[in-house]
This record gives structure tokens, C-alpha cells and sequence, in this order.
């Protein structure tokens, strides 16, 4: 059974892992962060939080916004912070609960960044698995880091676990303003994904492509991939990517998340 869940802002995914799941026995990790000093994030109620390790623990309570539908959980936003995408989901069975998380997150520290972990793996399909799902992505500029774009779209990877290796695209990506409005004429090519998975499910590899068509001049350079497998089944997958957007005078970076399902 899946089922979608809201929780408030505890450690359980920053709980250590190395007894159980994966298939070779090696040490599951829990947590991957992304260019973000966030270790963990929760919802409770109409309100998330961040958590940050800077010296003392900060909590930043952040109402959800209606008016940012970025993903499976609406954004939420703040003067401190925001949070623009993010999907938790636990798998309750006989004698095991799995759970997954994903969140693209603006810090308060000034920083765009993914966060994403598992508390538990089983065995990883077997042969070719493919997973489908959505996929969000703040540009920034990387001079000053104001967000140029937020971007929408459709992710999904493919697994050949017989030889260890990943490959997938986001496409219909869909460019908007930084407060969510559409930003008129404005297209993004697809981005392409090239990469290796072990035996615990994690995996890793380089993007092609991702061209924003408002850039005159603008060159979408190539970039970094990774995130994991999880649930009971591998039926989950979370990750992160940035890439560098490139112009005659300007950089920008895109930093996204996504969230698959198989």
C-alpha cells in the first residue's frame, strides 16, 4: 500500500542505516544533500520546516502557498526561505515500513539545493525497470543568486541492472516566472541523463542538453545527476541535477529535483 504522508520535522531520515536493505550488504546512507546546508525537512499542518546544522539547530516555519503548485506537495514560502518541491511517501507492509523523501529547496542561507534520502531498501528489480514521474527545477543567477525561472516537468530514467547503468530525460519542461507566473514564449529543450547504478541503488551520472530558448547566445553546458532507489519493491525513485546555463557576460544555474515512481 502507498500512501502519501505529512509528518512534522523529526530525524528519522537522518537516522543511520547500515542493517538493513540493499542487496549486497554494503551500508545503506539515508540522506544526499545537494548544494544546500538543509539536513531534513517535515510538514504539519499548513506549515513546513527546514532544518539547518550552522552552528544551532534553526527551524524555519514556512506556510504553504497555494498560489506555487510546483509538485506533489504544494510550495511554501517565506522571507527566510522556501520550500518549492517536495514529496514524502511511506510503504507499510507485513513487518516493514519504508519511506522515501525529496525536497528542491531555497534556503535562507541564500542557496538553491535537493534534498532527498530513504531509511530502507530491499531487493532492486531485477532486469530493465522504468520509473516516470515529475520533475521541478529553479534557475538562478549565479552571480547573485536571484531565481530567474522556475521549471516544470516530466522526468523519468530507466535501469538495466545487468550492466549497471541508468538512462533517462526530463521533457515538456515548462518555464515560469520566479513567483510561479508563466513566463510568456519561453521554452526549455529536454535534458538528457547518462549515468551508472550500484548495488544499493544509488546512482550517478552526467545531463546533455537543456537549452532555454529566452538566452540568445545561451549554451546549456553539461551537468551532474544522482539520487537513489527505494521502497520495498525499488518501486521509488528520488534525485537531483544542476547544470550551468551559459551566456556572452551571465551564468545561470539550474538546480531541480524529481520524484519517480515505477
Amino acid at each position: 500500500m502507498r500512501i502519501l504522508i505529512s509528518t512534522a520535522l523529526v530525524g528519522t531520515l537522518l537516522a543511520a542505516c547500515g542493517s538493513s536493505g540493499g542487496s549486497s550488504g554494503e551500508p545503506v546512507p539515508t540522506t544526499v544533500s545537494r548544494n544546500t546546508p538543509a539536513v531534513s525537512w517535515g510538514c504539519t499542518d499548513d506549515f513546513c520546516g527546514i532544518s539547518y546544522t550552522e552552528g544551532v539547530l534553526e527551524l524555519a516555519d514556512l506556510p504553504k502557498d497555494a498560489d506555487l503548485a510546483y509538485g506533489a506537495f504544494e510550495g511554501a514560502g517565506s522571507s527566510s526561505g522556501e520550500m518549492l518541491f517536495a514529496v514524502e511517501r511511506l510503504a507499510l507492509g507485513p513487518g516493514y515500513s519504508s519511506t522515501v523523501s525529496v525536497a528542491l529547496i531555497r534556503d535562507e542561507f541564500g542557496g538553491t539545493g535537493v534534498l532527498y534520502g530513504r531509511d530502507f531498501l530491499s531487493e532492486l528489480p531485477a532486469g530493465d525497470t522504468g520509473y516516470s514521474g515529475d520533475y521541478v527545477g529553479l534557475v538562478t543567477n549565479a552571480a547573485n543568486d536571484n531565481v530567474i525561472y522556475v521549471i516544470n516537468g516530466d522526468a523519468s530514467l530507466s535501469f538495466d541492472f545487468g550492466i549497471s547503468s541508468v538512462l533517462g530525460a526530463v521533457g515538456n519542461r515548462t518555464v515560469l516566472g520566479p513567483s510561479g507566473d508563466a513566463a510568456i514564449g519561453v521554452t526549455a529543450g529536454d535534458v538528457l541523463m547518462i549515468g551508472t547504478v550500484n548495488s544499493q541503488g544509488l546512482f550517478s551520472g552526467v545531463t546533455e542538453g537543456g537549452d532555454i530558448s529566452a538566452m540568445s547566445v545561451t549554451d546549456a553546458q553539461d551537468g551532474t545527476f544522482d539520487g537513489l532507489i527505494a521502497g520495498p519493491d525499488g518501486f521509488w525513485v528520488v534525485g537531483g541535477l544542476d547544470f550551468v546555463h551559459s551566456r556572452t557576460g551571465d551564468d545561470y544555474l539550474e538546480t531541480g529535483a524529481f520524484y519517480l515512481e515505477d
